[in-house]
């Protein structure tokens, strides 16, 4: 009696825990396929070259986190199936299966794991940031210099301005060649950049940033620093690792509940 509830009881979770792994996996493949819209890359993807510019390719990076979320989803959601199956009619060769597919995804979700822990150490460089930031001499997002025209896009994409916080008039750009060497910082034409302005985009931030953003630095200017900024984009990855973690606990438990599924029908199998 107490071995048919067993495996009662481990079809019925087998089959919970892979509805569960159906609907994960198609939130995998919507989740990458939103990434892929053009809307996000006409408008987010721009911004994020100016990591690549300071030697982090975001942009290769989220086609690559897209990919494979898709792909992921994808194979999540055809073993899940086999596995609902499997265990609803309880099929050898579809429960084997399942257990192998399983297997592979959690070495898969382990080695990603830890490229998560290890892009979360990398972007928490707010120095190599700053450095990068030092680069800045103009405040045009088309101009000759594709270090300042990716910092512009930043701060009119990411809604932020510099790299910490902007305070007044002393801030980040002090210290960058358009407010030492030449433009409109250095003429004491402004303090800020207009791109972070509130309120402007990319065809009038020249001519629709006020005064009191760009030159005064008293109102209507980005408060937030583009690595406090990159940090919330970007801490969201500590959630997916979290969810990843115990999604590979669940796999493992429902690997474990697959193999006594398996046991269980070779021990009829030789009775018969």
């Amino acid at each position: 009696m107490s071995t048919g509830c067993c495996e009662r009881f481990a079809r019925g979770f087998l089959i919970a825990i892979n509805i569960v792994f159906f609907l994960l996996g198609v939130g995998f493949v919507v989740a990458g396929a939103l990434l892929r819209t053009q809307k996000i890359s006409h408008e987010v993807l721009p911004a994020l070259s100016t990591l690549e510019v300071c030697g982090h390719d975001v942009t290769n990076l989220i086609y690559t986190v897209s990919t494979l979320a898709i792909v992921t989803g994808v194979i999540v959601v055809c073993v899940s199936c086999v596995g609902m199956f499997g265990a609803g009619f309880e099929v050898k060769g579809m429960l084997i299966t399942y257990v192998v597919c399983v297997i592979l995804l959690l070495i898969v979700e382990m080695c990603a794991v830890v490229m998560g822990f290890k892009l979360r150490k990398k972007f928490d460089n707010k120095e190599e940031l700053f450095n990068c930031l030092q680069k800045y001499s103009s405040e045009l997002v088309n101009g000759t210099s594709r270090i300042s025209n990716a910092w512009n896009q930043a701060f009119l994409h990411f809604d932020c301005c510099a790299v910490d916080p902007v305070k007044g008039t002393k801030n980040d750009f002090d210290s960058t060649p358009w407010c030492t060497m030449s433009g409109s910082c250095y003429r004491s034409d402004a303090q800020i950049p207009r791109t972070c302005c509130t309120g402007v985009d990319e065809t009038n931030y020249m001519t629709k940033a006020s005064s009191e953003c760009f030159l005064t630095v008293t109102s209507n200017y980005k408060t937030t620093g583009c690595f406090e900024r990159l940090q919330q984009y970007l801490g969201y990855s500590q959630s997916v690792i979290g969810i990843g973690i115990v999604i590979m606990i669940a796999e493992i438990t429902g690997v474990v509940f697959a193999v006594v599924l398996l046991c269980r029908r070779s021990r009829i199998n030789m009775a018969v």
